[in-house]
């Protein structure tokens, strides 16, 4: 757990360097890390599809309990897993922070939403994703032209879920 702190502290002011301003972005929530196996292979696979893929603290929080609760071998793959993904895969963690603006704006238009999903959609945004990627029914059942319209708003082209439940 301590290199894992350390990684995410180290990751979480990262720039993104001019070299990859061109790549889509994917972000990724507590739903698709906890729940889905394969996604590991969606993130290991990203210089292949030109993207980088992002999760936050709090996906990674919100991940860390719900393998919390399975046990103390589920933790530790979990941060193993993390830990290897992050530091020879790519995987950005990045922070939950300054995203005020889109948080509110997003709470405005979807207020059925909870905080935690409402700072997931927001840091996506703050962070100029393209896609969220989740199996969360919370997200993946929002109207597509909603969603494309908060973002535009916000300042984003192009911005969809990905619903990893769909084949």
């Amino acid at each position: 757990m301590v290199f894992l702190r350390r990684n995410l502290m180290r990751k979480k002011n990262k720039k993104f360097n001019s070299k990859n301003n061109n790549k889509c972005k994917w972000y990724y929530d507590a739903c698709a890390l906890d729940k889905k196996v394969d996604i590991y292979n969606k993130i290991y696979s990203c210089k292949k599809r030109n993207t980088i893929s992002l999760t936050s603290a709090l996906s990674i929080g919100e991940a860390y309990k719900n393998c919390y609760y399975k046990g103390n071998d589920q933790v530790n793959d979990f941060v193993s897993l993390i830990n290897k993904m992050s530091s020879k895969y790519g995987l950005e963690i990045v922070s939950n922070k300054d995203i005020d603006k889109q948080f509110t704006k997003i709470r405005e238009k979807f207020d059925h939403l909870s905080i935690t999903d409402a700072i997931h959609f927001a840091t996506a945004i703050r962070h100029e994703c393209e896609i969220l990627v989740s199996i969360d029914n919370d997200f993946t059942g929002l109207n597509k032209k909603d969603v494309e319209g908060v973002a535009k708003e916000l300042g984003l082209k192009k911005f969809s879920i990905l619903d990893l439940n769909k084949k």
